[in-house]
Order: structure tokens, then C-alpha cells, then sequence
């Protein structure tokens, strides 16, 4: 009778397979995706496209920076590929948005949530963590579609499709009040899972008074009945309630299949014995184990198998990192190695996995959206998420980039130093940089490894990175003013590149 209880509990109790996945939608997600949906519903997705487009509609490639503003996945390649971007550019970049909005603050993808439970931290402070390294990479893909931009002489939107920053914010600022008390709440105020709740709420308030006002004010234009302006709204909730109904049967059955997943590794001791088995096959070096890491998380990220891959790494390498840390010296100081930043690390690579060939996932479906190359999509994807092949490794190291772990002195002199140096890499990488204009492909290796070497956060790589670009630059300048400087090979004007580009 006592194995038979055991038996049960072990299937169905507080650590089972219904016990974590319950815990987790009814303790912690279920008040985001109820938020998620009503601001939805209600119109919030509409807005901040809005929003995106009166910010970024007015400089160059305006219609990609839209896109990575607002990663609509499914709403911008077309109006990119209007713009003069290619069909596999357009979805590479789509691609590489939408990974990035994983880590997004302030509501991140499912794996945080999973971080939650299983790290045993504070929601708050993986918001706070996950928000400069997200900045970063949005930074990187950014630089590169300027350059691209440039390159290819693709001007602004026209002034007629733009709308005005005022205009958008007047019709849709109760959504930024309730982004602010989301953030509020969970940053500073600590409220934890009841937070969208609050705001949720904060916003229904704010509609209905906005709503009241402008019935009582006089208006020169028409107004709906009051009837008519009841039953579009009682719409847009239903539509609402719709789309967070639709969150919570999805994550219910990805969560219930992550029990068997924990019910798998715990409870039979595999645990135990894979942690002392990574930590043996890596002969106790810390950096092996994480480049074990990166490699078993890319290769299931690969396959869309993300939260699988994840989910065995944080129950069994993590631990073993961060106990293995505590006993070096140059980690022992800060307590070993920052388990959230384990964490984020095991998740920036697994969204890095999905734009990684030769499967590649989510750039194949975004290949499928724009009927573009599989493959070229892919491998133009990964370049354009270059910037999450080394920006985990920084954070880990250097954890002034979460935040919630140095001065913020130290943490803005790092992220400044890692935002010259993407910079620097992304724009070698598309082969334009302001001020120099376009980059033979030399200049572009220089460039790539100084930016790299300046963006590691150790003194020695940024001195070496910064003679290095100082060197690239300056020959750069002084090959375009003197001819017989130059290295072989013309620099291509933007109709050869149009024409190799379309070859290829």
C-alpha cells in the first residue's frame, strides 16, 4: 500500500505531472495571458503597430524596423517585400524578430515562466535580467537592417501612410498605462503573479473613463448610440477572452507533456546521474560544460524542441555549474555563477537553434510565409541573429549586464561597451557602416573581430578591440581618399549588388 501511495503521489502530486504544470498556469501564467488577450482583444495589437510605424516609418527601411519593433509575424513581410527587401531577407528578418520577443520584457516567452518554477526566482528579477541582453540583440538586427537599407537605397515610407505620433498616442495610451503598471508592479512594487491582474484591470478602468469623457464632451463628429458603442465593446472583450482562452489551451498541453518530462528525470534518479556524468565528461572545466551546453541547446533548438532541450539542461546542468563555480576562484568572489543567467543563457541559445541550418525551424516557416528559399532564409537568418552566438557568453561572465548584480554604474559601462561593439559587428557583417559607407570584405573581417574583441567584457579584448578598430577605420579612410592604397577588388555599387543578389 505504501509503494502504491508513493506511486501516486509521484504522478499526480505537488511535483508530478499535473502538479508543476498546475502551479505554474494557475499560480504564475494564467494573470499574463489574460492581459495578453484582452489588450488584444480590445485592440492593443493594432496600436502598437501604430506605434511602431509613426517611430520608425520616417528613416530608412522603415517597413523592416516596423517589423522588429513590433515582430508581427505575419503582417509585415508582405509590405517589406514592396519595399525592395528580397523574399528571403523579409522572412529572415520576421524570423529573427519574432525569436527575440521570447526575451522581451515585460512579458517574456513560456521558457521564463518555466525559469520561474524550476530556478525558484522571482519573476521580477528575470525581467530586470532578460531586458539590456534583449536590447542588445534587438540593437544588432537593427544596425543591419539600416545597412541593408543603405545599401540597397530604401527610403522611408511616404508621409501620407505614416500617422502621427500624437494621433496614436491620444487613441491608444491606455495600453502604454497598463505596460507601465505591469512594469511597476513587478519591478519595483514586487506584486508577483497578481501584477496583470492589476494592470489588466488598470486598463479596463482607464477605457471606460476614456470612453465616458469623450460621451460627455461635445464633438463636431458623429458618435455611435450608446447601444451600438455597448455591443462593440462586449465584442472586442469576447474577442479578448477568445485569444487568452486560446493561450491557456496551448500552454495547458505543452506543460502537461513537460510533466512526463519531470516526472522522467526526477523521479527515477536520472537526475543524480546524468549531472555527475556531465560534469565527469567534461573533466570538471567549467567552459567545456557550457560549450556541452551550447551545442545540446542549439541542436534541439534546431528541431523546434526548445522547451525539451531546455528543461533537461536547467534541471541538470545548472546545478552542477553553478555548485562547480562556487569552487573557482575567479567565480567564488560573487558566489559562483548567476543562476539566472545560466538560465538565460540555456534560453538565448535555444531561440538561436530556430535560425540555425540546416533545419532551422522558425526560419522555415517564415520561408513558407514569404515563399522564399528555405535554406538561403535560413543561413541569412543566423547572420542576422549573429549577435546570440556570443551575447549569452557575455552576460554569464559578466553579469553587470542582468542588472540586479552590480552598481549600476558598472552595468551601464559594460552595456555601452557591448553596444559600441555589436554595433561595430553588425554593421561589418552587412557591410555598411555610417561614416565609412560600404565595407570591402577585408574591412569587414577587421571590423567583425575588432567589435567582437571590444565587446567582450575583459580589459585585455577591449584594448586589443579597440587598436584594431582604431587600425580598420583608419585605413578604411585614408584607402578612399588614396586609390593606391586600396586592397584589390572594386567596391560594388548597390546595382551590382541588386543583380548578385538576385542570382544567388
Amino acid at each position: 500500500g505504501v509503494v502504491r501511495r508513493e506511486k501516486r503521489h509521484g504522478a499526480y502530486g505537488a511535483d508530478g505531472i499535473l502538479g508543476v504544470p498546475s502551479s505554474m498556469l494557475g499560480e504564475l501564467i494564467l494573470g499574463f495571458f489574460i492581459f495578453a488577450g484582452l489588450i488584444m482583444g480590445m485592440g492593443g495589437g493594432d496600436f502598437f503597430m501604430k506605434l511602431a510605424t509613426a517611430l520608425m516609418g520616417r528613416v530608412r527601411g522603415g517597413q523592416a524596423k516596423i517589423a522588429v519593433l513590433a515582430s508581427g509575424f505575419f503582417g509585415s513581410i508582405p509590405a517589406m517585400k514592396k519595399a525592395g527587401y528580397s523574399p528571403e531577407y523579409a522572412a529572415a528578418i520576421e524570423a529573427c524578430a519574432s525569436t527575440g520577443s521570447d526575451t522581451m520584457p515585460p512579458v517574456l516567452g513560456g521558457l521564463a515562466f518555466i525559469m520561474v518554477v524550476i530556478a525558484g526566482v522571482d519573476y521580477g528579477s528575470v525581467v530586470i535580467a532578460a531586458f539590456l541582453p534583449s536590447l542588445l540583440f534587438y540593437l544588432g538586427l537593427l544596425v543591419q537592417v539600416d545597412a541593408y537599407a543603405a545599401r540597397r537605397g530604401i527610403k522611408a515610407l511616404p508621409d501620407a501612410s505614416i500617422p502621427s505620433l500624437g494621433s496614436v498616442l491620444r487613441e491608444g495610451w491606455v495600453y502604454l498605462a497598463g505596460v507601465a503598471v505591469l512594469l511597476v508592479g513587478l519591478v519595483y512594487l514586487r506584486w508577483g503573479a497578481i501584477t496583470p491582474i492589476y494592470a489588466t484591470a488598470a486598463v479596463l478602468v482607464l477605457h471606460v473613463s476614456s470612453w465616458a469623457v469623450r460621451r460627455l464632451l461635445p464633438s463636431k463628429h458623429p458618435r455611435q448610440s450608446l447601444r451600438a458603442s455597448l455591443e462593440s465593446a462586449w465584442t472586442k472583450t469576447q474577442k479578448g477572452l477568445v485569444q487568452a482562452a486560446g493561450l491557456i489551451n496551448y500552454t495547458v498541453a505543452i506543460f502537461i507533456g513537460m510533466g512526463f518530462i519531470l516526472v522522467g528525470i526526477l523521479k527515477t534518479g536520472m537526475a543524480a546521474g546524468l549531472t555527475n556524468w556531465i560534469v565527469n565528461a567534461g573533466g570538471g572545466n567549467i567552459y567545456v560544460i557550457l560549450a556541452v551546453c551550447f551545442l545540446f541547446s542549439v541542436t534541439m533548438g534546431m528541431f523546434g524542441l526548445q522547451r525539451t532541450g531546455y528543461l533537461f539542461l536547467a534541471l541538470i546542468a545548472v546545478p552542477a555549474i553553478v555548485a562547480l563555480s562556487r569552487t573557482m576562484p575567479e567565480f567564488a568572489a560573487m558566489g559562483g555563477l548567476p543562476v539566472i543567467g545560466l538560465n538565460l543563457f540555456l534560453i538565448f541559445y535555444a531561440g538561436l537553434g530556430g535560425l540555425t541550418p540546416p533545419v532551422a525551424l522558425n526560419s522555415f516557416i517564415a520561408a513558407n510565409i514569404s515563399g522564399s528559399n528555405a535554406m538561403k532564409t535560413a543561413w541569412l537568418s543566423l547572420r542576422l541573429g549573429a549577435v546570440l552566438i556570443f551575447l549569452p557568453v557575455f552576460f554569464v561572465f559578466q553579469p553587470s549586464l542582468l542588472i540586479i548584480y552590480t552598481p549600476w554604474w558598472q552595468t551601464a559601462l559594460h552595456f555601452l561597451q557591448a553596444a559600441a561593439g555589436i554595433w561595430i559587428v553588425s554593421s561589418a557583417l552587412e557591410g555598411y557602416l555610417i561614416g565609412l559607407g560600404q565595407l570591402r570584405r577585408i574591412e569587414r573581417i577587421m571590423l567583425s573581430a575588432g567589435g567582437l574583441l571590444f565587446a567582450f567584457p575583459q580589459v585585455v579584448s577591449l584594448a586589443a578591440g579597440l587598436v584594431l578598430i582604431i587600425l580598420s577605420t583608419g585605413y578604411v579612410i585614408l584607402s578612399r581618399r588614396n586609390p593606391a592604397l586600396e586592397l584589390p577588388g572594386p567596391l560594388p555599387d548597390k546595382n551590382e549588388i541588386i543583380q548578385r543578389e538576385a542570382k544567388t
